[in-house]
């Protein structure tokens, strides 16, 4: 059974009805459970002072912290990723958000190192040759990210994790404003990574039709892959 965190909003039904079609038996999650889970995905379409918000009122932070502990298998989704890290930082390092401190890093804006302040649309992805064989990602088996997969995207804020070998694969962000010397025109941003049992990604997979289906099929029937096994689809 998977868990997904519910703050009863509309994208986050989006979800719910993107992994009940990758075929997976769900129960949504607004307050401590009883009922025992095996895999737990964490979304939030909302700002990430809101969600940290409304995980400590439900105490669902106690219940996300103890999930990581006991390796459950987390996707983590956009600022459902993002509350994960360290700390959350505003536009000019002006407020500094605690976020749960499993994932050693923090994030930043988009609008700090690129002219755009947020980034919505189709993108392919790079993989990252840092992050090496110590883990295979069968998260993404069937999906061929080296022959121009597409993902849908929607952000303003990114990761900058403390060990950049955590992060599997980066998106490339452009836009056509002239530069500056404080900002750039292009940025590599991390758009999958994993630590430990945690696998995050910063495309949403209901909206990026069927790749995103087929990943949510992967998370479904997912078992971590031991460091000797190979996947030839990534």
């Amino acid at each position: 059974m998977i868990g997904i965190i519910d703050y009863d909003s509309g994208h986050l039904l989006n979800l719910a009805s993107a992994v009940k079609r990758a075929d997976g038996e769900f129960t949504l999650i607004n307050s401590m459970p009883n009922e025992q889970i095996d895999k737990l995905i964490i979304y939030a379409g909302i700002k990430v002072t809101e969600f940290l918000s409304f995980l400590k009122n439900s105490e669902l932070d106690k219940y996300i912290v103890n999930a990581f502990s006991r390796k459950i298998p987390i996707l983590a989704i956009n600022n459902g990723l993002h509350v994960l890290y360290d700390v959350s930082e505003k536009q000019n390092d002006t407020e500094i958000i605690e976020g749960l401190h499993l994932i050693p890093g923090r994030i930043r804006t988009i609008s700090q190192k690129i002219h755009a302040d947020s980034f919505a649309g189709w993108n392919t992805l790079k993989t990252n040759r840092e992050f090496g064989i110590k883990v295979k990602l069968n998260l993404l088996k069937g999906i061929n990210i080296v022959q121009n997969a597409m993902f849908y995207f929607n952000q303003t804020n990114y990761v900058e994790p403390d060990d950049m070998s955590t992060v599997f694969a980066f998106s490339n962000l452009k836009d056509n404003t002239p530069k500056s010397p404080e900002k750039t025109n292009e940025m590599l941003i991390p758009a999958i990574i994993n630590h430990e049992n945690i696998w995050g990604i910063e495309f949403l997979p209901e909206k990026s039709e069927r790749i995103g289906i087929k990943l949510l099929r992967n998370f479904v029937n997912f078992v971590p892959l031991n460091n000797t096994e190979d996947n030839n689809n990534i």
